[in-house]
């Protein structure tokens, strides 16, 4: 009799605990299932901040070295300043550049100025634009001598540090193309 009061008071205090969600498993009955899903909810929860940690550290994720758009910054552009020689390429249209003149391109960030020391070999080329991740532009208003020109573009040749600044198309009566050779890092 005492075997049964006491098998019986434990199936009591299983089911108890089972039906108040208590976290342990004695066992017995439901009592096993409530502490089971309790678990299996702390399981959950742990997986949940695995998982928020994977979402953190993503393959996409800057940190682990990814390039995606919101964790790193965009492309920088290449460093294009600097002390530059020119050469008349096609100069049909070239007006009264000078290709003897002091030619600068100073840069903050990916805005470029270009700056002609005006001397007594004249002017070269001046305006205001902004360089690509590969060192190009488009559309850009210049001054090439005392010739306002619109729709320029530029290419810039890593290899070689060489800008090639291009108004008015290759070959036409208002052609003038100009290669600029880097000279000197900086202006004086």
């Amino acid at each position: 009799m005492d075997f049964l009061r006491t098998c019986g008071g434990m199936l009591f205090a299983g089911a108890l605990v089972g039906a108040c969600g208590g976290s342990s498993n004695t066992g017995l009955g439901g009592g096993g299932d409530a502490g089971g899903d309790v678990r299996a909810s702390g399981d959950d929860a742990a997986t949940a901040a695995d998982g928020a940690g994977d979402v953190q550290n993503s393959p996409g994720d800057a940190a682990n070295g990814g390039d995606t758009a919101g964790d790193s910054p965009a492309a920088a552009c290449p460093t294009v300043g600097g002390l530059y020689s020119m050469t008349v390429v096609d100069g049909a249209g070239c007006g009264d550049l000078n290709p003897l003149a002091v030619e600068c391109i100073v840069e903050t960030s990916c805005a470029i100025q270009l700056q002609s020391k005006v001397t007594a070999a004249g002017a070269g080329i001046d305006g205001d634009t902004t360089v690509q991740s590969d060192g190009s532009f488009t559309g850009a208003a210049l001054k090439e001598g005392t010739v306002s020109r619109s729709g320029c573009t530029g290419a810039w040749d890593p290899g070689t540090s060489t800008m090639t600044v291009d108004c008015g198309g290759t070959s036409s009566s208002q052609a003038c193309e100009v290669s600029l050779a880097r000279t000197a890092l900086a202006c004086p």
